[in-house]
């Protein structure tokens, strides 16, 4: 059995959409961030890096990362078709648009929304926070001009990275203001947005 550590507002959504998706037996411990849970002795034991989500993986095997715990559950669940099999001629895009927008994305959006984070001078926030949304617009004006020639981001069938997607679009401060600039991106969110299992877990994450 899968152990998945969760909360709301994290990254654990994507991991625990494809476990559902996949059939795998797995818990959920969700953990309070507005009580520091996850920076409580008990927590830090089960992740030392304090951050979530966290995948048990059995045996106190401990993975952190969204975007490892996706390329983990595609490769072990290869029959419920989440994502290229490593042979398959559309895996390097799927890891490639899975690592830009981790890398990417997910990071310009931490900084706008938290740009005390990223510096030891206040008088820096708004600077960092005005680049933070100029670099996300143009991160997703790349994803969009390369959705106009594809159907998904890895190509003719969905994958995780779709899934992936649609939890990055749903961070964005204005994600009507995103899907209004970005068509192709709104498309396939939409498409993620109307999978049963994404619709269900939604009444816990609240991304839209």
């Amino acid at each position: 059995m899968y152990t998945l550590y969760t909360a709301p507002d994290c990254g654990s959504f994507v991991a625990h959409a494809l476990m559902d998706e996949a059939g795998a037996d797995y818990r959920l411990v969700e953990i309070d961030i507005a009580k520091r849970e996850h920076k409580s002795k008990a927590y830090l034991k089960v992740n030392p890096m304090g951050t979530i989500p966290a995948l048990d993986v059995g045996q106190g095997r401990i993975m952190t990362e969204s975007a490892a715990m996706v390329i983990y559950l595609v490769d072990r669940f290869p029959k419920a078709g989440l994502g290229p099999p490593p042979d398959a001629p559309e895996r390097p895009a799927f890891l490639s648009w899975l690592v830009f927008l981790t890398v990417n994305t997910y990071q310009a959006e931490d900084r706008e929304s938290r740009p005390e984070w990223y510096t030891t001078v206040p008088e820096e926030c708004e600077g960092l926070r005005a680049a933070a949304a100029r670099q996300i617009d143009d991160q997703f004006a790349t994803i969009d001009e390369a959705l106009g020639g594809s159907r998904y981001l890895a190509g003719a069938h969905r994958s995780a990275a779709d899934l992936y997607l649609l939890m990055i679009a749903c961070w964005h401060d204005e994600p009507s203001r995103l899907f209004d600039a970005c068509p192709n991106v709104a498309r396939v969110c939409d498409e993620e947005r109307g999978q049963d299992v994404s619709a269900r877990l939604n009444e816990y994450y609240k991304l839209w």
